[in-house]
């Protein structure tokens, strides 16, 4: 059985993977779905809207997915599948599953990690049957979930790194920012302006505003190294578990979108696909069956790229000095001035 191909997007959020992975979604053989690792409980247990506006269990592509995955979505234990998520995927294990390939659980002699990779391959393999694509584009960000993907036969892993000035990330981390529309997302589903886009409040099934986490300054700028570091380590694995990688800075990403994919692309053994939706910095984005992330997945139609720097001149200069402290050392291999 030929393995689903992936583009997994690792590294920190707030650093425009969300924009990114639905720009990848225009490709002809590409579907994006957005944080995957997240489906069991934003998805199965809080029913929350997909990119297409509907929720979850309502989306029609979803339902196709979970009925060829799993039969439908009463014979899946949800629960259950986040518990074995929470035992093999936990970012603290990524130090393990670098050096062994393992973790704890395997250890003690639990059949769980199998049997949640068999369902990760169960998964895939039906999102790019329902898509009628060869690769998924998985924003998930974290490096733990990468190296679980990486051992499951099923799947032909390529991890996309994309990187964020570090005081840009702890800045968006400190604003109030909607998670998502409620019920009615598709009807104010309208084109993006900027690559920031959408200012606009979101209200849960139950009408109360819900807030993507915040981050104090130190936070932000410990778990951006954190992340960075710990993607920047994939090609450096032993050569029986060469990845494909390849890094995407934001920025770059905003001023030339055409020639940023295009070269990361190429590094991920992947060619140069079609680029044709891209014009200089506007790009045409379609409607999208993403999970989780920034609410700027509601958006469709033409986006005017410009980079969100408004960091520069509203970030206190107390926290853009301690970030700057922080992550200096990975902000210069980067290529950032500091």
């Amino acid at each position: 059985m030929e393995a689903s191909r992936v583009i997994y997007i690792a590294g920190d959020g707030r650093s425009g993977g969300t924009l990114l992975g639905q720009i990848l979604d225009g490709l002809s053989d590409s579907v994006y779905v957005g944080e995957l690792r997240n489906i069991w409980h934003e998805g199965f247990e809080q029913n929350e809207p997909c990119g297409c506006g509907e929720r979850f269990r309502h989306c029609e592509f979803w339902r196709a997915v979970v009925e060829k995955a799993f039969g439908s979505f009463e014979r899946l234990d949800a629960r259950a599948m986040l518990n074995m998520h929470r035992s093999l995927a936990r970012e603290r294990y990524i130090p393990m599953l670098m050096l062994l390939n393992r973790v704890p659980a395997e250890l003690l002699g639990s059949k769980l990690p199998r049997a949640y990779e068999d369902a990760l391959s169960r998964l895939y393999r039906a999102i790019c049957q329902v898509a009628g694509k060869s690769v998924v584009v998985d924003s998930s960000r974290e490096v733990s979930q990468a190296l679980v993907l990486a051992r499951i036969p099923g799947i032909d892993l390529r991890v996309l790194h994309l990187v964020r000035d570090s005081r840009a990330v702890a800045f968006s981390n400190s604003r109030r920012k909607p998670q998502f529309r409620g019920d009615n997302a598709s009807q104010h589903r309208k084109p993006v302006l900027t690559s920031s886009a959408s200012s606009t409040l979101a209200f849960d099934e139950d009408g109360t505003t819900r807030i993507l986490p915040r981050q104090g300054a130190v936070t932000s700028a410990l778990v951006w190294t954190w992340r960075n570091a710990s993607a920047s380590g994939i090609p450096h694995l032993r050569r029986r578990r060469k990845i494909p990688y390849a890094r995407l800075r934001y920025e770059d990403l905003v001023r030339d979108p055409r020639e940023a994919i295009g070269r990361a692309l190429d590094e991920l053994e992947l060619g140069r696909p079609d680029l044709s939706m891209i014009d200089g910095t506007y790009v045409k984005l379609g409607v999208n069956h993403a999970i989780s992330g920034n609410p700027v997945k509601f958006n469709s139609g033409g986006v005017d790229l410009r980079i969100d720097d408004e960091w520069r001149r509203a970030m206190r200069e107390r926290d853009r000095r301690t970030v700057t402290l922080i992550t200096s050392q990975l902000m210069r291999r980067y290529g950032y001035t500091i």
